[in-house]
């Protein structure tokens, strides 16, 4: 995770000034200083939080903070369903940070290999993957509830993807905002979490990440052809 990490910053930032990376370094450091207040708060081990933060750094770092959110989002839904409805995994801290950086390097693989720009479809699989822990941390509350906050979920994640399409370029926006894939994966993930929660009570971060992934490859790869690589 690390070497990798360290590759990808230097990708991006390997032709900054010093004062850039400067800020950077500082901001890092405080960052890391301020969640280990924080951790214990939210039943985070210090080298949980040390991790979460290492890989939010790095998302800002290497994207633009509108392209972050809906990743970012997806700690905060972990956080929630494994403090209302926890797992059977050994360390589910870890794997959450570990699914968001496979998904990421995927996706950014999948891109570069194609040259077809995959954020979009990383957002959609992000949003994906919020809503599955957050319809799993509302299965124990009354249906009432769980109805209005699933909606509620719903609702945010798509003013987040509604500022990520507006802000992104036509590169990044070039099959258009996709909303009738948005749409279609959310339903099935909801689907997935509420009718079969059973399965997702071990392995959890796996099994939302290969199901919220499954609906925008199909589309990816029925829109790029794989960018010639078959």
């Amino acid at each position: 995770f690390l070497p990798l990490g360290i590759l990808v910053f230097l990708a991006s930032h390997g032709d900054r000034d010093i004062g850039a990376l400067i800020f950077l370094a500082v901001l890092f450091a405080a960052t890391l200083i301020g969640f280990r207040a924080v951790a214990p708060l939210v039943g985070l081990t210090n080298h949980a939080g040390r991790v979460y933060v290492t890989t939010v750094f790095l998302l800002l770092a290497v994207t633009s903070v509108h392209n972050a959110l809906l990743p970012i989002s997806v700690f905060l839904a972990h956080a929630w369903s494994r403090s209302t409805n926890p797992d059977k995994s050994a360390y589910p801290d870890l794997d959450v940070v570990a699914g968001i950086v496979i998904l990421s390097l995927f996706w950014l693989t999948l891109g570069n290999a194609t040259t077809w720009n995959a954020v979009s479809f990383y957002g959609i699989s992000a949003m994906g993957m919020s809503l599955g822990f957050c319809v799993i941390a509302l299965i124990p509350a009354p249906a009432r509830v769980r109805l209005f906050g699933a909606f509620c979920v719903v609702a945010a994640l798509v003013v987040i993807r509604i500022v990520s399409v507006v802000l992104n370029d036509p590169v990044q926006n070039w099959n258009g905002p996709m909303w009738g894939v948005v749409m279609v994966n959310l339903i099935f993930i909801s689907t997935m979490t509420s009718r079969f929660t059973y399965l997702f009570s071990r392995f959890r971060v796996t099994l939302l990440a290969v199901v919220s992934t499954m609906t925008p490859v199909i589309v990816y790869c029925v829109e790029t052809d794989l960018g010639g690589l078959l």
